[in-house]
């Protein structure tokens, strides 16, 4: 095969089309930042979210589970585990898997 481009598509499959074209609607794409307002918003809404999964949720389980009122002990060490865990995490896979 002389020239070495790629090959032209087969007539039976289908064409892809900018994200634009097939949903009008989008306002920005996978790989563009939305506005700052919204932005903030969103950040807002994820540090609630975090805040209820770590801190919330731990609180009113670790109780029910034998922590005792007595001493919090159980549930700092709850909460700690929790958050190194997390902090983990997050840093090996921005360390791993983040490769843009």
């Amino acid at each position: 095969m002389a020239g070495g481009g790629a090959p032209a598509p087969k007539a039976d499959e289908p064409q892809q089309h900018p994200p634009k074209d097939q949903l009008p609607n989008i306002s920005y794409g996978i790989t563009s930042p939305p506005p700052w307002p919204e932005a903030i918003l969103l950040g807002f809404q994820h540090f609630l979210v975090m805040l209820g999964t770590t801190v919330l949720i731990p609180t009113a389980l670790v109780p029910q589970m034998g922590g005792g009122n007595v001493s919090n002990n159980g549930l700092r060490v709850c909460l700690a585990k929790l958050a190194c865990s997390c902090e983990l995490v997050t840093y090996s896979y921005e360390l791993l898997a983040c490769s843009c």
